[in-house]
């Protein structure tokens, strides 16, 4: 559910798994605006809340209807929608044409970083095979070690979900890398190992479908699992 997947249907007679809810507006909703609401940063902080389950958590169609949305007339509903498909695809347009640029900047990101940690910054050093592939060849003078021989690694802890709160200890998952902001809180840490505290500086890795890194650098607080 903190992944936000929501989109909107625009083709018939398709069929989705168990692993979806469909939501159809009824007389007094424009589907437009249900599709806004659902994707509002607030509905969402709520259906993170209400979610169950750690590494993947989810959320019953009952839980769901029982969430509180706002109604206001329809006539509002539909300017509202009106409005925003209008900003929104503006701002669409203009996501795109950065998505370009983004992506050749973070291939050149890559190759700096690739080029100055496996070959160094002086260029003019005696080199030799790595003996490994994807490394190629390095400064004469330096060594290829096994990673556990620079690094200690730490484990997240299994929370329960039963126990997370408005206000509380905050929990990171790999949904928060990029804000730098825990969006989770746990009530009670005395029983959580201090491994699994998290001080600024510390480097996390998620573990779970696409591998992501960060460089922790906001409030301490405890990493989840995975």
């Amino acid at each position: 559910t903190y992944l936000k997947a929501i989109a909107k249907v625009q083709q018939d007679d398709l069929v989705v798994s168990t692993g979806f809810t469909v939501f159809r507006s009824n007389k007094n909703t424009d589907h437009n605006f249900l599709y806004y609401c659902l994707q509002s940063d607030d509905f969402m902080s709520r259906v993170n809340l209400s979610s169950k389950g750690i590494s993947y958590p989810a959320i019953t169609g009952y839980t769901l209807k029982n969430l509180l949305v706002v109604q206001p007339p329809l006539s509002e509903q539909r300017a509202i929608a009106s409005f925003l498909d209008d900003r929104t695809a503006a701002i669409d347009s203009k996501i795109g044409a950065l998505k370009e640029k983004e992506q050749s900047l973070a291939e050149l990101r890559k190759s700096i970083i690739h080029e100055a940690v496996t070959k160094g910054l002086d260029h003019k050093v005696p080199m030799k095979a790595s003996g490994v592939d994807w490394i190629g060849d390095i400064p004469a003078h330096w060594e290829v070690t096994r990673g556990g021989d620079v690094f200690k690694i730490r484990q997240g802890y299994p929370f329960d979900s039963s126990f997370f709160v408005d206000e509380g200890f905050p929990v990171v998952r790999m949904g928060d890398f990029e804000t730098q902001h825990c969006s989770l809180y746990y009530k009670d840490v005395s029983m959580v190992p201090s491994s699994s505290r998290v001080e600024k500086g510390t480097i996390l890795m998620g573990l779970s479908g696409s591998i992501k890194t960060t460089l922790w650098n906001t409030s301490p607080a405890y990493l989840n699992q995975r």
